[in-house]
Formats: structure tokens, C-alpha cells, sequence
């Protein structure tokens, strides 16, 4: 998952950044023995501890860019006993974790988590009795007043954008019908003041901070639109701005609600406010902007591609996209591309990890352009990247931000949330992005003159590109990355980055020990044949496996790179079908689905992935898969021992000769099989005469996918459309069934 920069200006908002941080020099303390045994001494010192542990468990350098981070601890942590109060302690912490001079590490305080709804009986006066500096004693009714506040404040204002040009503050876009458009403002007018406070003397605030001028610099624009001239709804705003011939003048703006909304909080992604346009500028040529890699925007965004599918061209616009989920890119990436596409790879300390995106039906294969600048960031630049070096597309703009670092969130004990960076982000070409960005193959820079002339220089240079793509007839639908790496700076190159991303887990809490795959087979040895037997019988017999026809489990699942959980429901029919149907708020409905002829996976961001299973593939019985394992015991044998969760597992694994590699694990003493490559088996019951494992975990590159079911029952009818394909904006005309 790659977490929107936008979290960053909800922290500075609540925080504010200029007052001098109050651990701009750390100095050794001792913890005072009378706060040794506090609650809110001990919760701190728990956060602190849980920070450094984790970027020193997950950072993809294990040299973490020449910093020593052992060292590091050992001058932050006496300064724990310092502070009094959360507010300070996160301070302090993002100073930490801003040592290591990368993207996308932030400690987010509770009070930037924007929330959707409180209750209607909340208690207003309960906000006034709380420590302000505080934030774990601010109680549910005070927090969640300032959280709801703060989601206001993110979606009511004027209708402008703007960007930093020259160091001025530049209106680039004003929304159509807004109150900013109603009061005359218009692309090119420069922001002097707002309510009294000079925006040069904003941006000069930021640049000196020590702690927030790095994080905010890249978001300046959306940080002064924020925490200066969004507000209350129905409120005013005063601004004086200078025109062409620079005049100056004062108006007083109303906000209002604006025409975006809040997508909802997944997991520890909380909120985010979205923006979505689509139009056709010119006959033959359309437009599609949006802000953020979502699912409230998936759910736009395909619907318009697809209605655009006989347009001869194309613009994509991701000026001011701040990422989001990696997911949304290969979804989005297969709309757009006729074969499957190298989007990049994610390189972590356990190795590199390919990302991929697989072709979506009647994709769009006209002329592409996509605009880029500053303010394109994480997921956006991914995005961009993967298509421009894959030759789909041409960018347009300006440089992109080159924030590509691939970050998970995890929940602090003080209520906070922490993100980190887990992986290093390589293009396609293998060019390392972070800190560099995407690079326009066509550079167009916005200037006060051009704006003011009326014109959108970015996206008139996107039309003339598109055109002469038009003209070309070049449609370039989809080009493997094969090409060797090329050195990154090349303006004709560009690459991509991460943000949203699915994270990884902290370290794998499974250790299997040292496994003796190469251990030579010994009288003392247990055979395959006599652990295979073994297992059957601990799970209740041949005979009353092959009873058994059908099978419907019912429970949870949770899925640890998200920090998600949601209902799961699997659905499993004799020989060979099978229905895995996961439903998580805010993300939507995956479903991972077998027919017995071909298999695929759904998801509400990627996109329809399918392949046919060869015909020796169709006969294999799926269902009965205990009593499948014989059929493997020749080309099995003993691989040593491990501990699997505390227990002895006695290891078997396949020769070389068949094929991919097989790793079974099997209690010592119960004979149960505890893991299966990369799958733990749990809890296991008994279920009409057989044991059946009613928790797995499958782990991934990212985390584990843990399903916990509550309810399993066997020989149960089970409706045949279970196991067909559901239609969606992916699938498109075609086929429902396999």
C-alpha cells in the first residue's frame, strides 16, 4: 500500500510549523525515577521503542544509507523522558525518522486522522476540558469532534488550485461555478495574503523548520490551500491578490462544500478527500483528471475509460495526484495495454519482488499522454513511468516529485499512525526514481504570463503531442520491457514509484529453522509413504475424507500489508471447484475462483487476472487433497526438521526432477501438516469425523493473508454460480463464464 502525501498536510494542519521544534538539538537525559512507572511515560517509551524497531526491522538498506540507526536510538532515547505530552513525542519521532532522509516516513498524529461521522449525542464541552497537548487523553467524543472538523476543513473551500512559481503563490486552476470562479478569480493571478498572513512568509516558516520543510516542500501548494484557505463551511476567506499588470486587490470568499468527496478509511489508511473530472476536449480527443489511486476513484475512472474506447486519443492528467494503492496501477495499467506489463519491482532485504500488470478485455489502444509536475507523486509516478518506458505513452510537463519510497502504516500505542518505508522502488529499466522523479519526454514549464494569457501551456502541448501521435497513426498498445537498464536522467527516460503500496510485514514471525533439504536418507529417517499415512490418519481416514463432497466455511480474513480485515467466504466442490470471496469496507469484494477448466482472481483495483489450466490439470482432484498427496510420494523425500510455531515439523520436500519446488511440514507428534510452501495450517477441529484447519495463513512478499473461519460445513448444496466469473468494469464485453 502506498499512503497519499496528502496524510502529511493533515499532520501539519493540526500541528502547525512554526514554532521552533522543540528537539532541534537532542541532548542525553535521564528518565526522572518519579515518571519511571507512568502510564503515559510507559506508552511513550512503548511508541518510541515500536518506531525505531520497526524502520530497523523493515528498511530495504540494511546499512540505512550510511546512518546509524543503533546510534540513533541511543541519542533519541533519553529524550523520551522530556516530553510532556504525545503532541511533543511525535515531534520528536519525526525528527527521528527523518535522519534517514527518504520519502514517505511519518508518525501522523491522532488528531490529523480525519474522520467521516461522529455521534449526534457527543458532548461539545468535553473538548474544552482536554490537555491540547495530550492527545491520548483527548477522550472518543473530544478526538473525534477535532477529527470531523479536520475532514471539513479538507473538502470546503473556494474552488482554486495553485502552485509555487518564481516563489509566488500562483493560481492554476479555479473550478467552474465555485466561489473563487463567481468572484473573478482566474488562472495566473498571484496569492499576496490570506486572512492577513503573507504566503511568502508561509513558505519561508517551512523552509525553515528543521523538521517539516523536506516533507512539505514537495506539497507546499496543497499545504497552503489547507491549512490557509480551506476552512468552516460558510465561513470567508480574505485573500489580496495581484493581477497582470500588477494591481493589487481584496476580495472576501465564502467557502462551500466542494465538488469532490471523502473515500473511505482501509484498514489504517484513513480518509482522503478526492477530486474526479472527465470530458472531451476536442472531437476524437478526451480527458480524465483525478487526485488520488482509490477505490471510490477505480470505480470512476474505468467506467470512463470505457466510454472513451472509440476516442483517437487520450489524456491523462496527474498533475496534483498524490498516489495511493499499488493495485489501482495495474488495474488501470491493464486497461490501457494489450499484453501483460512490468510495472517495476519492489526490492526489500528479503529480494526483489516483480510488479506486474495483466491486460483487462477491449482495453483502450488509442494515442496516450499523460501530464506530470511537481505535484504528481508515489503511486502517480508509477504509474506514468511504467507506461512511458513500456512506450504507451508520452509524458508532458514538468518533473515529477520523486517520491517513489513503498510504505506500509501501522497503528502506535499513543493512537498515532506510523508510515514507513519497507522497499526501494526500480522502474521497469531498473532506474532508481526516489528523489529524482519521472522525467517529461516533452519538458513544459507553467509561468505567471502563460496562465494569464488564458491557456494551459501543460495541456496544450499534451494536444499537439497526442495529435501528432494521431497522425503517426502510432498506437503503440502495449511494448514488453525487455530493454537493458539505462542510466536515469536521460530526459527521454522516465520511471516510476510507489506509495500506496501493500507494505510488508514487520519481519516473518515464523522462523523454520535451518532445513536440511541436501540430509541423507537414514534407517531412523521417517519415509514419505509413513508421514503421508501418518497425516491421514491424524485427519480422520481416507474413508471419511472421500465421504465428503462439498464444503462451505464462513469467517474473517485479514490481510496484514493492508492492516485490513473483512468477511471471507469460501465455497469448495467436489473435484475441483472452488470460490474464495473476501469483502473489505472501503476496498470492496475480491474473489479468487476455480471452475475446474481455468482459474482467476477479481479485485477491485487490478482487474480481472485468468489462465486456463492445462488439461492433465482439469482431472486433478482439488478437493480431496489429503488423499491427493500420495500420488507426490515418489518424488518426495525427508528434508530435516524445523520449528513451525513452537513445534518440531519433520520436512518433506521434491527432488529436483518434479519440477517446482515442494515443502510439506508435519507435526512430529501429532502427524498434522503445519505448512504447505508458504501456507501455515491452524486450529485445527473436528468436522464430521475430520480434522479440518479452520485458520490459514498464507504468506506473501507483503504479509500474510490470515483467514480465521468461524462456521465450516460439509456436504452442503452450493448454487453453480459461485463459480462463474462476475461481470464488472474490467471484464467488459465478453464472456461470464469460463
Amino acid at each position: 500500500m502506498l499512503v497519499p502525501h496528502r496524510l502529511r498536510i493533515l499532520l501539519i494542519l493540526i500541528l502547525g510549523v512554526v514554532c521552533a521544534p522543540a528537539f532541534a538539538q537532542p541532548a542525553q537525559s535521564e528518565i526522572p525515577r518519579t515518571q519511571a512507572q507512568s502510564p503515559d511515560v510507559v506508552r511513550r517509551q512503548d511508541t518510541f521503542e515500536l518506531v525505531w524497531k520497526t524502520v530497523n526491522e523493515t528498511f530495504f538498506d540494511p546499512k540505512f544509507g550510511g546512518v546509524d540507526w543503533k546510534a540513533v536510538h541511543e541519542r533519541y532515547a533519553p529524550l523520551v523522558a522530556g516530553v510532556t505530552s504525545d503532541e511533543q513525542l511525535h515531534l520528536l519521532l519525526q525528527q527521528m525518522v527523518n535522519e534517514l532522509h527518504q520519502s514517505h516516513f511519518l508518525v501522523i498524529s491522532p488528531r490529523s486522522i480525519p474522520k467521516l461521522t461522529i455521534n449526534d449525542d457527543e458532548n461539545e464541552s468535553a473538548e474544552g476540558d482536554t490537555d491540547p497537548g495530550d492527545e491520548s487523553r483527548a477522550g472518543p467524543t473530544a478526538l473525534d469532534r477535532i477529527r470531523t472538523r479536520l475532514t471539513q476543513r479538507l473538502s470546503t473551500g473556494i474552488g482554486i488550485d495553485l502552485r509555487i512559481i518564481n516563489g509566488a503563490a500562483v493560481i492554476t486552476r479555479v473550478q467552474p461555478g465555485s466561489t473563487a470562479d463567481r468572484a473573478g478569480l482566474r488562472p495566473g493571478l498571484e496569492i499576496r495574503s490570506v486572512n492577513g498572513k503573507l504566503m511568502s512568509e508561509a513558505v519561508a516558516e517551512i523552509d525553515r523548520n528543521p523538521i517539516w520543510h523536506e516533507i512539505i516542500r514537495p506539497e507546499l501548494p496543497e499545504f497552503l490551500i489547507g491549512r490557509y484557505i480551506n476552512g468552516d463551511l460558510k465561513s470567508t476567506v480574505k485573500l489580496v491578490y495581484v493581477d497582470g499588470i500588477n494591481r493589487q486587490h481584496a476580495v472576501e470568499i465564502s467557502r462551500e462544500k466542494l465538488d469532490g468527496e471523502m473515500s473511505p478509511a482501509i484498514g489504517n489508511l484513513p480518509p482522503i478527500y478526492t477530486e474526479f473530472e472527465t470530458r472531451q476536449l476536442v472531437a476524437g480527443i478526451g480527458y480524465i483528471r483525478f487526485n488520488a489511486f482509490t477505490p471510490t476513484l477505480m470505480r470512476k475512472v474505468c467506467p470512463a475509460l470505457r466510454s472513451m474506447h472509440e476516442l483517437s486519443g487520450l489524456i491523462i492528467d496527474l498533475r496534483g495526484n498524490h498516489g495511493g494503492l499499488l493495485g489501482m496501477i495495474a488495474g488501470l495499467d491493464g486497461l490501457l495495454q494489450t499484453d501483460p506489463l512490468l510495472i517495476g519491482s519492489m526490492q526489500t532485504r528479503q529480494g526483489s519482488n516483480p510488479m506486474l500488470a495483466f491486460p483487462q478485455r477491449l482495453p483502450y489502444t488509442g494515442a496516450l499522454v499523460l501530464l506530470v509536475d511537481g505535484t504528481s507523486q508515489s503511486a502517480a509516478e508509477i504509474f506514468a513511468a511504467s507506461l512511458q518506458e513500456s512506450g504507451r505513452a508520452l509524458v508532458v510537463g514538468e518533473i515529477s516529485a520523486g517520491n517513489v519510497i513503498p510504505s506500509a502504516i501501522i497503528k502506535l500505542p499513543t493512537g498515532a499512525l506510523l508510515q514507513y518505508g519497507f522497499a526501494k522502488y526500480l522502474s521497469p529499466r531498473g532506474s532508481l526514481l526516489e528523489a529524482r522523479g519521472v522525467i517529461p519526454d516533452w519538458i513544459v514549464i507553467r509561468t505567471r504570463g502563460n496562465l494569464l494569457a488564458g491557456s494551459d501551456p501543460q495541456l496544450t502541448a499534451g494536444l499537439k503531442k497526442l495529435r501528432e501521435r494521431i497522425a503517426e497513426n502510432r498506437r503503440p498498445a502495449s511494448v514488453r520491457v525487455v530493454t537493458p537498464p539505462r542510466l536515469y536522467g536521460d530526459p527521454k527516460t522516465s520511471a516510476v514509484t510507489i506509495k500506496d503500496l501493500p507494505p510488508p510485514p514487520p519481519p516473518k514471525p515464523v522462523a523454520t529453522g535451518p532445513a536440511t533439504d541436501n540430509a541423507k536418507p537414514n534407517d531412523s529417517e521417517p519415509s514419505p509413504k509413513q508421514l503421508i499415512e501418518k497425516y491421514l490418519e491424524a485427519v480422520g481416514g481416507e474413508k471419511a475424507l472421500l465421504t465428503l463432497t462439498s464444503r462451505v466455511s464462513i469467517g474473517t480474513v485479514e490481510i496484514s500489508s493492508m492492516g485490513v480485515t473483512g468477511r471471507a467466504e469460501l465455497y469448495e466442490q467436489a473435484p475441483n471447484k472452488s470460490a474464495l470471496v473476501m469483502s473489505v469496507a472501503g476496498l470492496g469484494v475480491m474473489r479468487q475462483t476455480t471452475d475446474g477448466k481455468a482459474q482467476w482472481f477479481q479485485d477491485p483495483l487490478a482487474g480481472l487476472i485468468s489462465q486456463s489450466l492445462a488439461p492433465s490439470e482439469e482431472k486433478v482432484d482439488r478437493f480431496h487433497r489429503e488423499v491427493a498427496l500420495r500420488k507426490l510420494e515418489a518424488s518426495l523425500r525427508f528434508g530435516g526438521r524445523a520449528k513451525i510455531n513452537g513445534r518440531e515439523a519433520l520436512i518433506l520436500s521434491s527432488t529436483p526432477a518434479s519440477g517446482s519446488l515442494e515443502r510439506l511440514f508435519f507435526d512430529a507428534e501429532n502427524g498434522l501438516l503445519l505448512r504447505r510452501n508458504s501456507t501455515y495450517y491452524e486450529d485445527y477441529r473436528e468436522v464430521d469425523g475430520v480434522r479440518v484447519p479452520f485458520t490459514t495463513r498464507n504468506e506473501t512478499p507483503y504479509g500474510f493473508v490470515v483467514l480465521r473461519m468461524r462456521e465450516i460445513k460439509h456436504n452442503v448444496p452450493i448454487e453453480s454460480d459461485k463459480f462463474v466469473e462476475v461481470p464488472d468494469c474490467f471484464t467488459g464485453p465478453g464472456p461470464t463464464s469460463h
